[in-house]
């Protein structure tokens, strides 16, 4: 009976573990997805913005419009030219200096790294940033004040701090392996009450009558 119940439960162990790992891994793509889609709808807006800006040949408010989009986990915003000079940021220091490891940027759409960010409170905290990276094309509404053989003006730079997506994506893996733990708690107690009364008590009494 002891082995019975033993391999039941753990049967039962393996398939709910397998069953939390799948929907754990669900969700955490399902909440990076949406994070990194996000970003890319904001830089998306933003390069609009700015295009619509430079147009108008009001280049100085180029500034005031990346800081409006600095909410939700935003963290800094850079356009810099192709030659890696940062001319619009987020970071007043970090304007007319030359971006780190220009190469990076106009190469890759996107990236993930660790870096020292601020919190709310002022303090310096190490954290993963996702960088997604949009070269603003020469269009011929741009023809004006760029040469036509130019093929990106400027690179747009949204830096999105992952760390609201990391603690949401612990505290649902924490809630999952809670659920995990009580259901299989549950239903080996369950199925002990069930062995002790229909297998165990009916040979216990057999065998006393024999």
């Amino acid at each position: 009976m002891f082995k019975v119940l033993f391999v039941t439960s753990l049967v039962l162990v393996i398939a709910i573990s397998i069953n939390a790992w799948w929907e754990i891994r669900l969700l955490k793509r399902s909440i990076e997805g949406l994070t990194y889609q996000k970003t890319e709808i904001i830089s998306e807006f933003i390069e609009k913005n700015v295009i619509r800006t430079m147009e108008r040949g009001k280049h100085f408010e180029i500034h005031r419009i990346l800081k409006n989009f600095i909410y939700g986990g935003i963290w800094k915003i850079n356009v810099f030219t192709p030659d890696g000079i940062i001319r619009a940021s987020t970071n007043d220091a970090e304007l007319n200096k030359l971006v780190e490891d220009p190469d990076l940027f106009t190469r890759n759409e996107f990236f993930i790294r660790e870096e020292n960010t601020l919190r709310a409170d002022g303090k310096k905290e190490r954290g993963r940033i996702y960088y997604f990276n949009r070269a603003i094309l020469n269009k011929p509404e741009c023809f004006s004040c760029h040469r036509g053989k130019e093929k990106a003006i400027a690179f747009l730079t949204v830096a999105n701090s992952l760390r609201d997506m990391d603690e949401e994506i612990f505290e649902r893996k924490k809630d999952a392996v809670i659920v995990a733990v009580l259901t299989i708690a549950a239903l080996s107690f369950v199925l002990g009450l069930l062995f002790l009364r229909f297998v165990n008590t009916p040979l216990s009494k057999l065998t006393a009558v024999m």
